[in-house]
């Protein structure tokens, strides 16, 4: 894996750097509201009469007028990378956008070695977390920045 001093070494950095952050709020309120997964815990889920975190989204445009969704971590299936990008083209096909991602970590911050041990798990599941994520941004960034490169003269 690459780590960031190789990767501020190549071109994909200097395009990567050179482009200016954006953000662009939406103006409508209803825009600006997402449905979180978290209230609808009882519903989504794997097994019995629940439904899954795809389906469930597939519901939010019509049922409640809103195009943003807040899935929670626990009603993810899996991180892995297959997993991530259809449940990203299903939201993509409901017409939602993923405005947060909640993470649930268990921790016990007054307690003895076994909170230790926890707090040492609330990190390595942030770095799941982290790496799902970045994985997803990276590879949208790396297209943008590859078509970006064919323009750039060293």
């Amino acid at each position: 894996m690459m780590n960031r001093r190789e990767f501020l070494g190549t071109p994909l950095a200097l395009v990567a750097l050179a482009q200016e952050p954006s953000a662009t709020f939406p103006s409508r309120p209803r825009e600006r509201l997402a449905v979180s997964t978290y209230p609808f815990r009882s519903i989504i889920g794997s097994g019995g009469s629940k439904m899954s975190l795809a389906q469930f989204a597939q519901s939010i445009p019509e049922r409640f007028n809103v195009h943003g969704i807040e899935p929670w971590s626990r009603h993810f299936e899996s991180t892995e990378p297959g997993y991530v990008r259809d449940l990203s083209s299903s939201f993509k096909k409901a017409g939602l956008r993923v405005v947060n991602i909640p993470c649930d970590v268990h921790v016990q911050l007054c307690s003895g070695i076994e909170g230790r041990t926890a707090g040492l798990d609330c990190i390595t599941s942030g770095s799941k977390w982290r790496s799902c994520l970045v994985r997803r941004a990276f590879a949208s960034t790396c297209r943008k920045a590859k078509s970006a490169m064919t323009s750039v003269v060293l």
